[in-house]
């Protein structure tokens, strides 16, 4: 595994973040000032929340934390709550393109990141 991949940052940035909940609803918004650290800091949170509730079982069959390309988080903690955080000056384009489009588009968009970096989103 490459070094830079295993090295969390605690620089605050800008990311865009496409909140996919439940009955298909997405919502796009904007999370200013917030670093690698607090995006893995929420997985690690809601792990331990889990365990401490004795549903070990939730984070074995749908927690995900993946930092697939530099830049670009993806978090699952149950079939209807999953986040992608996008930072917003390395994917600009991306980042307007998704702040602009319906709910469909989003979807197509996320299927195209996750057939490019092979994840699931």
């Amino acid at each position: 595994m490459r070094k830079d991949l295993l090295e969390i940052s605690e620089v605050e940035k800008d990311y865009l973040v496409v909140d996919f909940g439940s009955r298909w609803e997405v919502e796009v918004y904007n999370e200013y000032g917030i670093s690698e650290l607090y995006i893995l800091d929420r997985y690690y949170k809601w792990c331990k929340e889990m365990r401490d509730e004795d549903m070990e079982y939730i984070i074995d069959e749908f927690g995900i934390c993946n930092r697939f390309v530099d830049g670009m988080w993806s978090l699952c903690m149950s079939d209807d709550s999953r986040y992608l955080y996008i930072e917003k000056d390395k994917y600009e384009d991306l980042c307007i393109e998704l702040e602009k489009s319906d709910d469909s588009e989003i979807y197509e968009i996320v299927s195209e990141l996750e057939e490019k970096y092979n994840v699931v989103i």
